[in-house]
């Protein structure tokens, strides 16, 4: 028989944990940084990975510029957390992202899911799929729900996994 974990429940701003899982370090070269959630408290950082160095290796954070040195704190405690408090936000995966593609193709009607299947089929797919989603009128907006909706669902079971209780408290979840 499995013993069910009690969850602690957490406000967390859900599409900001959202966007941190879609950008990756080398999405912006001149400040590489990697999300980590704070699982008592629900804040969500992103974190310069010159200041994780810099504190990793024991080095003096003076050389550090004005933007690495603002991580400077978090990545402290980062660094110093021994009970597993802070957790690296794992990024969507290029694969996962095609796969929720098709899910949502799969569920348009048949001469907007021809078109979508088609964009998915050659070379720069995610390319191909925007300007497909963007040919139809509202379809736009259908897409970013659905993956809006898929994203949450899947960071509510993993924040389940943390034993974490996610109470959203995005500005869309507000009003």
């Amino acid at each position: 028989m499995a013993v069910e974990r009690e969850l602690r429940r957490v406000e967390i701003d859900l599409s900001e944990l959202d966007f941190l899982a879609s950008c990756r370090a080398d999405d912006s070269p001149d400040y590489p940084s990697v999300p980590y959630l704070d699982s008592e408290t629900g804040a969500v950082y992103s974190v310069s990975l010159n200041a994780l160095g810099c504190l990793e290796d024991g080095e003096d954070p003076e050389g550090l510029d004005e933007e690495d040195a603002c991580s400077l704190e978090v990545a402290a405690a980062i660094v110093e957390d021994a009970a597993g408090r802070f957790v690296r936000v794992p990024y969507w995966q290029s694969r996962d992202e095609f796969r929720l593609m098709e899910r949502f193709a799969a569920d348009c009607p048949p001469r907007a899911q021809d078109h979508l299947h088609r964009a998915l089929e050659g070379r720069k797919p995610f390319r191909h799929f925007k300007a497909a989603v963007d040919a139809w009128p509202g379809l736009r907006e259908k897409w970013f729900a659905f993956r809006e909706f898929a994203h949450r669902e899947e960071l509510l079971a993993w924040l389940a996994q943390l034993g974490v209780d996610a109470v959203d408290v995005s500005p869309s979840r507000r009003t």
